[in-house]
């Protein structure tokens, strides 16, 4: 996926007509379920992005995040931790501008990531760890405070019920305020 996410980037930042960087951090909705369980656990996480604007209205965006993990323990004392450990996504970038400083935008494309399960029983762990892709979209807001600095909120649905094994499914949304850098 990364090398896909290359060959584009290099294709779109010939052409682009802004390049910009970006950290975003917020809460991140993990839920895991299993045939006889369900758990969904909020937890801090974030990514770093780099963003290519062909024009006002369209780019392409790569994202490389993670999230800490949340832990949930049950009545009989065993317990389950649950985290994104790592994913990159590919992202086409929908943009609406209202005015020269304020813009709405949507994404859609691909979210790769490595999922992370850790269980705990009577001091003993068990830890897996299982890959997954899934269609990936989202909306959010920049505002820009200068002439190359912007702030912005967004929400994105980076996993939905991806299968992770027979029965298990996970999906991955955050809810982010971002600092971009460029134009």
């Amino acid at each position: 996926m990364l090398l896909i996410a290359g060959m584009l980037w290099g294709a779109s930042s010939a052409a682009a007509e802004g390049v910009s960087t970006a950290i975003a951090y917020g809460s991140y909705a993990i839920n895991y379920s299993v045939p006889t369980m369900n758990q969904s656990n909020v937890v801090p996480g974030g990514y770093l992005s780099l963003v290519g604007e062909m024009n006002p209205y369209f780019g392409l965006e790569t994202r490389l995040g993670l999230t800490n993990e949340g832990t949930t323990t049950y009545p009989n004392g065993s317990s389950m931790a649950l985290r994104m450990s790592g994913f990159s996504s590919l992202l086409a970038r929908i943009s609406l501008p209202v005015d020269e400083d304020f813009k709405v935008f949507g994404v859609v494309g691909m979210t790769n990531g490595q999922f992370t399960r850790t269980n705990t029983t009577n001091a003993v762990q068990v830890i897996d760890t299982a890959q997954g892709n899934s269609v990936s979209y989202g909306v959010g807001l920049n505002y820009r405070l200068g002439e190359i600095v912007q702030v912005g909120a967004e929400w994105t649905s980076y996993w939905s019920n991806v299968a992770l094994g027979a029965g298990i499914k996970s999906s991955i949304s955050g809810a982010c305020v971002v600092l971009r850098f460029g134009d």
